[in-house]
């Protein structure tokens, strides 16, 4: 018995030292873990107070509507609307009281306005994310309307800013892509001091009325050479008007988005056919005509080169000119021709091409939204690939020379030209150059540069 019990005594008194020793090592443990929580929460609470803080400035700034989301990193977005046109902005939880603005491309008319919650998940993402896990909050605003808009995309970025300065924002950094390098051109130049820098990427730099031109003139060639053929477009062939409207007769998201999806398709058909029956035949009609259409309208032998500007010069145009308020380019006294044409081919070339008037007061709007001068006073980062399926590799030549010729180069502190990117064309199953083909580290290489420079 008495063995026993001390026994028993014995293991008792082992198992009261090893649970008081556990539970003195544990004592440290806890102490750590309540402090983690507490610190977590404490952060917690210092980042709704940093949400809660911009909310209120954004407010007394004008903006409406405001809606804060906290994200899984740390960071918040803001949703809102300035003078009723959304905003979205994404701010880091470093955040270092500075922003990136990006200005977004063309979008179909009749297509939604609305600009991703998170402004991260739109078509300048890798951009966006870059100067994100830098610090920087990053945003953007819906323009007036779907389609071109130039004027309403400049107006509501700059709205986006001043709302930013009044918020206790002072450095602003700008961004834009396709259309929306025309954005930012006509921002800096327009509007010096109001941004620390700024990034064109693959952007309509130089002039919105040559861009007009050359998509016309693709149209107007392919329609040439394809009259009476498998590879004719449908619809009208005027070259004043959409050869389909684009404006669904409904007002229902999925039956618009379906509409316009069958007007694309019936726009890619043709295309699609051509290049397969070239690629089936290198010397057949097929190949003969994608010849003919590139040397003549100046663009690449490549099936994206046809498509994109085709797919806004056949879809878009009524847009085009209901936005500038009449035609903004004329061809009537232009003379197409190439190398590999005839004397006799040529003149029946410039005999039977549809033409184009253009109207004085469009051309003067399109050279208000947006012809470049050259002058601005804004670091500047320009990118643009080499063969571009939409906006040509020549708007970015066209614009180093209008800014040599106004004496600006220190203000361009790096244009570079990237190698071709080629990417899969939407409902075609085909491939062809992309347009703003740009890797993420390209596009943060960009951002980078930007930063050392505007320094």
């Amino acid at each position: 018995m008495f063995v026993s019990v001390l026994t028993t005594r014995s293991a008792l008194n082992h198992r009261l030292r090893f649970a008081l020793a556990i539970g003195l090592k544990c004592i440290p443990l806890a102490s750590a873990l309540l402090a983690m929580s507490a610190n977590a929460s404490i952060a917690q609470n210092q980042r709704t107070q940093s949400s809660g803080a911009l909310e209120r400035s954004l407010g007394s700034a004008g903006a409406r509507d405001i809606h804060v989301e906290q994200l899984r990193d740390g960071g918040f977005t803001i949703n809102g609307t300035i003078k009723r046109k959304a905003f979205a902005l994404a701010i880091p939880a470093n955040w270092n009281r500075k922003a990136l603005l990006y200005a977004h491309g063309y979008s179909f008319p009749g297509t939604s306005v609305a600009v991703s919650r998170n402004p991260m998940h739109n078509e300048a993402s890798e951009l966006m994310k870059a100067a994100y896990s830098q610090g920087f909050a990053v945003g953007h605003s819906a323009y007036d309307k779907a389609g071109v808009d130039i004027k309403g995309g400049a107006t509501n970025t700059l709205g986006l800013r001043s709302v930013l300065v009044s918020a206790g924002i002072k450095k602003i950094y700008l961004s834009g892509a396709s259309m929306g390098g025309a954005v930012v051109i006509s921002l800096i130049e327009q509007h010096p001091g109001m941004f620390v820098g700024a990034i064109s990427a693959c952007g309509i730099t130089n002039s919105t009325q040559r861009q007009f031109g050359d998509m016309v003139d693709v149209r107007a060639v392919y329609d040439f050479y394809t009259r009476g053929t498998p590879y004719e477009l449908p619809g009208g062939k005027d070259l004043r008007t959409s050869a389909m409207s684009m404006v669904s007769p409904s007002s229902l998201d999925t039956v618009t988005t379906a509409f316009q999806l069958l007007r694309a398709r019936a726009i890619s058909n043709p295309l699609v056919k051509l290049f397969k029956d070239a690629g089936n035949d290198p010397k057949g009609d097929a190949a003969g005509i994608i010849r003919k259409i590139s040397s003549v309208a100046r663009i690449d032998p490549d099936p994206a080169s046809f498509a994109a500007p085709l797919f806004v010069a056949t879809l878009g145009m009524d847009d085009i000119i209901a936005t500038y308020g009449g035609r903004p380019y004329d061809n009537r006294k232009y003379r197409y021709t190439a190398p590999e044409l005839t004397r006799k081919e040529t003149e029946a070339l410039n005999r039977n091409i549809a033409r184009i008037k253009g109207d004085p007061v469009a051309v003067a709007n399109a050279k208000r939204w947006h012809e470049a001068s050259g002058r601005f006073a804004t670091p500047l980062v320009v990118i643009h690939g080499k063969k571009d399926s939409l906006v040509r590799y020549s708007q970015f030549e066209s614009f180093l020379r209008t800014v040599r010729a106004s004496g600006n180069q220190r203000n361009l502190v790096a244009a570079t030209p990237l190698p071709p990117a080629k990417e899969a064309i939407p409902l075609t199953g085909i491939y062809g150059y992309a347009h703003c083909g740009f890797t993420p580290e390209q596009l943060a290489n960009a951002w980078n540069t930007l930063l050392t420079r505007a320094h």
